[in-house]
């Protein structure tokens, strides 16, 4: 069958919008643990007997495997079935896994979890924005939420059985187990899906009728956007137990820091999509980009484990909120059919920030023994990308 016979049956097959949604986060679940490579940094060391800084690699070229999945995704859209775009992410990210438990070498790491099972994260997060977006029209907001939270939920809800699994049998036999998974529940969210009537048919995306800017402009105002509020919360979450360790907090302190980061960003990302049906996405980001700033401002001028804490929580919260809201903004501003293709261009945003903000955070203390210079900057990030979300006003115009 033809990409475009195939395109054709799926735009016929009835609609089964709860069905879309089940999918997608099952998705999302699935491949969520990524975020949770950090549990297998120590295990891994002592393991493979190698330096913290290439085992933390991992992470790195797991975040650029994601950035590429999201960017090169989208160009399939219309070329290749969705049918065999969903067992490519499952086939991907099972496959890394395995690759990383059957070999237990720095290099089958660095290939697997890094590279293969992050590609398959980058696939599967942009399959899952479009799908929503093609299917569920004016509910993309309520389905972008559900789904992107879906994302954080996969780390929140894995990280206990991974950290109890590591602990009693080891970091391969867990890894083993996680590939184990990603195929049950892909394969349980491929059957939905098949099922549900989604659509992942490539269409032209729409042009603003009413506006003379060049189609280049709102792309670079997002990218900043979405580079300038990265910056903030790679910057800051990456290191919040340490940010609350040098204020003075105690050991639940530390611990409470990972909580309430992880909380704000699971709220943020549902609501920014949710309230997107309902409002300006890009008002409610901004201001949500205003609030991290102002937390990380009180924060700096009174200095203490409780104000860190309340400034990470306001910082998860920005952070998930503009995950959220972005491809309900790109939705509105280029038309739905494009939302894969014009996040994976301005995810590229948060790839720059991913691999250079924590690393900077880290030199920055290691010169000044402090936070303070490292908050400063975050804080001016959050209020810039404030600025530059404010700055599609004259877009919309």
């Amino acid at each position: 069958m033809s990409a475009h016979a195939r395109a054709i049956d799926e735009v016929q097959r009835p609609v089964r919008p709860v069905a879309v949604l089940v999918a997608c986060a099952f998705i999302m679940f699935w491949i969520g643990p990524l975020y949770a490579w950090s549990l297998f940094v120590e295990p891994l060391e002592s393991l493979l007997q190698e330096s913290r800084a290439s085992i933390s690699g991992v992470f790195s070229i797991a975040n650029v495997g994601f950035t590429v999945g999201l960017l090169v995704g989208p160009f399939s859209y219309g070329r290749v079935s969705l049918s065999h775009l969903s067992l490519l992410t499952i086939a991907l990210g099972a496959s890394g896994l395995l690759l990383a438990s059957g070999f237990m070498s720095l290099w089958s790491v660095w290939i697997g979890y890094g590279g293969l099972f992050g590609l398959a994260n980058g696939l599967g997060y942009a399959l899952c924005l479009q799908i929503v977006h093609n299917t569920l029209p004016g509910r993309a907001g309520l389905g972008t939420g559900v789904i992107v939270s879906s994302y954080a939920l996969g780390s929140i809800a894995w990280s206990p059985l991974l950290s109890w699994s590591i602990s009693q049998y080891g970091p391969a036999a867990t890894l083993m187990g996680s590939a184990v998974a990603a195929v049950l529940i892909g394969g349980a969210a491929h059957a939905i899906l098949m099922r549900s009537g989604a659509t992942l048919q490539a269409q032209t995306s729409k042009q603003d009728e009413n506006s003379t800017t060049p189609r280049l402009m709102p792309i670079v105002i997002l990218w900043f956007g979405f580079l300038f509020g990265s910056i903030t919360g790679m910057l800051t979450i990456g290191h919040a137990s340490p940010i609350v360790s040098a204020q003075g907090g105690g050991a639940a302190a530390v611990a409470l820091a990972v909580v309430l980061v992880t909380i704000g960003n699971f709220i943020g990302r549902f609501a920014g999509g949710w309230t997107s049906d309902r409002m300006a996405p890009h008002r409610s980001t901004a201001a949500l980009q205003a609030l991290a700033a102002g937390s990380i401002a009180v924060a700096l001028i009174w200095p203490g484990p409780n104000s860190s804490l309340m400034m990470l929580f306001a910082v998860g919260l920005g952070y998930g909120w503009m995950s959220g809201s972005y491809p309900v903004i790109i939705a509105q501003k280029f038309g739905s059919a494009s939302v894969g293709k014009i996040y994976g261009y301005v995810n590229t945003a948060w790839g720059v920030a991913a691999l250079v903000a924590p690393y900077a955070a880290g030199m920055i203390f290691d010169i000044a023994a402090n936070y303070d210079t490292a908050l400063t900057i975050s804080g001016a990030t959050a209020f810039c990308a404030c600025l530059v979300l404010l700055a599609m006003q004259r877009l919309r115009s």
